[in-house]
């Protein structure tokens, strides 16, 4: 082999060694990169549907403390955010993340203060465990 070759291989195994052990190559196209659109890469990305813990919600004059957190959808879709709660059947949606979830949370405190408001004489079917799950859910900070 040629001098320069086996140089060569030196040069490209040494910096191999900086490679982390996980890494694979790409084989989208043996060409060039095409040109890289974030708008694109991102579109679906895991920050735009994901799973969160909800900790608190709140108005402008009260804040809440969710005494068990609340496990939330958050998802974007046709330029709007979603956030929902199966559980509770809420969601509230904005033109941002945080938007949508201040939405959600006045969502829980208008229904935790109306299912508050009820007897229990008053409810049946899906709202007996509404009731329920309302009634231990908030705590005023």
């Amino acid at each position: 082999m040629n001098h320069n070759v086996t140089e060569s291989y030196q040069v490209t195994g040494e910096g191999q060694d900086y490679f982390p052990s996980n890494y694979r190559a790409s084989r989208i196209s043996p060409d060039t990169a095409k040109e890289i659109r974030p708008e694109e890469i991102f579109q679906g990305g895991p920050f735009l549907n994901f799973w969160m813990p909800l900790w608190s919600v709140g108005t402008p004059t009260e804040r809440f403390r969710i005494i068990k957190p609340l496990s939330v959808h958050v998802y974007f879709d046709e330029g709007l955010f979603f956030v929902e709660n199966e559980t509770l059947c809420l969601f509230g949606t904005g033109l941002s993340r945080e938007e949508a979830i201040d939405d959600l949370g006045l969502h829980m405190i208008h229904f935790s203060r109306y299912y508050e408001s009820l007897d229990w004489s008053q409810v049946t079917g899906d709202a007996v465990r509404l009731k329920k799950l309302y009634e231990d859910l908030l705590s005023k900070e």
